[in-house]
């Protein structure tokens, strides 16, 4: 359960239903999610189609399923050289492979001196083909049940850790000039990164922890990963996206994230590198360039309506390492799957806004 620091009253209700269903066949990722994987899907009384939802695994079911993945090498490979024996190290290389960052939310308890004792839970997104029938949900023959969360009832709040506030991905609004040459268009590029940090960009973040469990740790600590993938998870567009995302590169979406894929279609993001030629209105020559800085917000984007933004294909994923204070010293790891903000860094705009106001319009031409 996540932890909601502005929980003061909320009921739990418990209401059984009988589900019968026949010839219902599932393919694609769920169809190896195991035996004992629950299915939770948003269409029912579907005769044939594609369905979308997710898989909640657990226990042996859930690490037998990575395993299997991993023996499939379904993982990057720089997963792979990572996580070394899974079989015998159990959730321990599950975590240090990242791989805990590749399911909508992750649960993983592990002890690095008893390998074989842990626990494990986690939740996997996509598609599967539906064909068969599906009956009508009816009510059950038991009474429905419901069970009081409110703090001063429970004498404790539940869950263990949020974020205070949507997170949010600030980006460098300045690319300065790389090339320019009699008769061509000069080339503008934004920062390089350095050592593989995204110097170009920073988090915004509140880490908020159950303050009812921070007895219970030695410590604990939160951090932040960028994930890319071609189709985003379900809910996602209920959140705001930020000032500067844009649905692709048509719509001004003229940055988008570079990396390589580490699981399915998710791709680790490790820089937003990207070279675009630029057209000066105000010069006809455009080889002697009016400046060496563009100041990204003011421009616009060739054949669109649009100025400048950030393609919005990213995920965070935030990860809480808790240190349990007990005689064994158990680890948790929980993985939770957030949609971010894409923000202009504001210190960097207000710096440079009135720095750069040569007009300019960036080409849609493929610079290599």
């Amino acid at each position: 359960m996540v932890y909601d620091p502005q929980l003061t009253e909320g009921t739990l209700y418990i209401n059984p239903i009988n589900r019968t269903s026949s010839n219902i066949t599932l393919t694609g990722s769920y169809n190896s999610s195991s035996k004992g994987a629950l299915i939770a899907t948003t269409q029912t009384n579907s005769a044939k189609g594609t369905l979308d939802g997710f898989a909640k695994a657990a226990g042996e079911d859930a690490f037998n399923f990575v395993k299997e993945e991993t023996k499939e090498k379904k993982f990057a490979k720089e997963i792979l050289d990572k996580i070394g024996n899974i079989a015998h190290e159990g959730v321990t290389t599950i975590v240090s492979g990242g791989i805990n960052k590749l399911f909508s939310s992750f649960i993983g308890r592990f002890n690095k001196t008893q390998t074989q004792n842990y626990d494990l839970q986690f939740t996997t997104n996509g598609k599967a083909e539906l064909s068969g029938s599906i009956s009508t949900e009816t009510t059950g023959g038991l009474s429905p049940a419901s069970l009081n969360l409110s703090p001063d009832v429970l004498g404790i709040r539940l869950g263990v850790w949020n974020l205070e506030e949507q997170p949010i991905i600030y980006f460098d609004p300045t690319a300065k000039l790389l090339t320019s040459g009699e008769g061509k268009f000069p080339v503008y590029h934004l920062w390089r990164m350095n050592g593989g940090i995204m110097d170009q960009t920073s988090y915004s973040y509140k880490f908020k922890i159950n303050p009812d469990i921070v007895n219970e740790l030695t410590s604990y600590q939160c951090s932040l990963d960028t994930y890319a993938l071609d189709s985003l998870p379900q809910g996602i567009e209920k959140y705001p996206h930020g000032s500067i995302a844009r649905k692709g590169k048509s719509e001004g979406g003229i940055i988008s994230s570079n990396g390589t894929i580490v699981y399915e279609d998710y791709k680790k993001v490790t820089n937003y590198y990207k070279k675009f030629k630029v057209y000066f209105p105000n010069h006809p020559v455009q080889s002697s360039s009016p400046q060496r800085i563009l100041f990204l917000p003011k421009g616009d984007i060739d054949r669109t309506y649009e100025n400048v933004g950030v393609s919005y294909t990213q995920v965070i994923k935030a990860s809480a390492w808790l240190y349990v204070n007990n005689n064994i010293n158990d680890t948790i790891v929980i993985t939770k799957t957030f949609a971010p903000k894409l923000e202009w860094d504001p210190q960097l705009y207000e710096a440079n806004k009135d720095e750069y106001i040569e007009p300019f319009t960036i080409l849609q031409d493929i610079v290599p």
